[in-house]
């Protein structure tokens, strides 16, 4: 298509935030000047196309890379047990990719720019292939999809495009489908759910995928995520807890039990530890340590030692207690609530939590990231903010590290779940 007649569509710019628009003018020195323009930024940004101040090249690969991390926040992580290992050859897979879709040219293809004009680009319009040592052995692959859709907000409805990236890794066997959430969708089968649901099928189809059920894996990596975390703040209370505090809180316990003059003291606490006011007052004061160490690091976003607090638990002890335990605002940590430390043991002794939420410190302060594990064949992981490739990575990599130590403390999940 000449640069003469092309047309950057509002379905296309209409799916990126400010955030990203801001970044791609400001290359430009732009930013002001659209601000102060009132144009709607599809118009501005095709005149300074055609003027020859912005490069088409170069936004095409901007929308490309932010589709690839960027707003698509919701994630769904699959472990692949086996696929065609002709997809890992340059020529089969581009022939494969070719019999879907005919007007892909190469294995480096981005189209997305052009979609809204051309007819004959349909949901696939961009491919990047990742090659090793042998230029025709594929070890990564992502694809990005669309399809539109119509938004009814506050300010009426317009119709925009949602992306679909799928990543494929044949060296790790790991499947990621990602897409923006998005509220105020129109059709019901093109909701940010059902788009990743359709194209996990087709992608199936097309590689001939087949995919590891996790049963229980998923749920117990996640408690032992939160007892990591909870352990590494339990162990920073401990270094600054004063010098002979047991000493001083037995003493204080000692006087308390005389002063209630409590009958068959000792019989009781055996019966019931709501009488063992020494544990209680111990407890009282390891929360109050513990409660300070996460006042100091929300302020400083850094906690040496620690690598980040939960926010969330939804858990189920699988008899008597199903509980849900979230933060202020969903982002206040809760490893200092009273309702964490009355729980802790059940959370712990049910080996299972069904979604955790965390919000990560030092390296990416401030990371939100939900972990949920209800659905037995992938994880989903939802990032909170617009995000970078080492913030996915990031995210995904402290989940692996946790899912690998799981399967070393019990081998016998792993069978399980093959």
């Amino acid at each position: 298509m000449a640069d003469t007649v092309f047309l950057l569509s509002s379905l296309i710019t209409e799916n990126f935030d400010k955030k990203f628009k801001k970044k791609f003018l400001s290359k430009y020195r732009l930013f002001t000047e659209y601000e102060r323009s009132g144009k709607r930024y599809n118009i501005f940004v095709q005149e300074n196309i055609q003027n020859g101040k912005i490069e088409k090249d170069d936004l095409a690969r901007a929308i490309y890379d932010d589709l690839l991390y960027g707003n698509q926040r919701l994630i769904q992580m699959y472990k692949i047990c086996s696929f065609d290992k002709k997809m890992q050859n340059y020529d089969e897979l581009f022939s494969c990719l070719q019999s879907y879709y005919p007007y892909v040219d190469t294995l480096d293809f981005n189209k997305i720019l052009f979609q809204a004009a051309d007819d004959e680009i349909k949901d696939l319009v961009g491919i990047r292939a990742t090659v090793g040592v042998n230029p025709l052995r594929i070890q990564k692959i992502n694809m990005i999809f669309s399809d539109r859709c119509t938004l009814s907000e506050q300010n009426g409805k317009h119709d925009e495009y949602s992306y679909i990236t799928v990543d494929i890794d044949f060296v790790q066997k790991l499947l990621f489908i990602k897409v923006k959430p998005k509220t105020g969708v129109e059709q019901e089968d093109k909701k940010p759910d059902r788009l990743i649901q359709r194209y996990f099928e087709k992608v199936t189809r097309m590689f001939s995928m087949n995919y590891h059920e996790y049963i229980n894996l998923h749920k117990s990596t996640l408690c032992n995520m939160n007892i990591g975390l909870y352990t590494q703040i339990y162990d920073k209370m401990v270094k600054i807890r004063p010098d002979k505090l047991d000493e001083y809180i037995m003493q204080m316990a000692n006087e308390i039990i005389k002063k209630l003059q409590i009958s068959n003291y000792e019989i009781k606490v055996a019966e019931n530890n709501v009488f063992n006011i020494q544990d209680i007052l111990q407890k009282m004061v390891e929360h109050v340590l513990i409660s300070d160490i996460i006042y100091e690091s929300k302020a400083m976003g850094t906690l040496e030692g620690v690598d980040g607090y939960v926010t969330y638990i939804k858990f189920n002890d699988g008899t008597n207690i199903s509980a849900r335990l979230k933060g202020k605002q969903a982002v206040e940590p809760i490893f200092s609530s009273e309702a964490f430390m009355a729980l802790r043991s059940s959370i712990e002794s049910a080996q299972q939590i069904s979604e955790l939420k965390i919000c990560w410190l030092n390296k990416f302060s401030g990371l939100r990231v939900s972990y949920n594990a209800m659905d037995s064949q992938f994880l989903e992981v939802l990032i909170y903010r617009h995000h970078k490739k080492e913030e996915f990575e990031y995210a995904i990599a402290r989940y692996k590290e946790c899912e690998h130590q799981t399967i070393g403390q019990n081998p016998d999940l792993l069978s399980l779940e093959a």
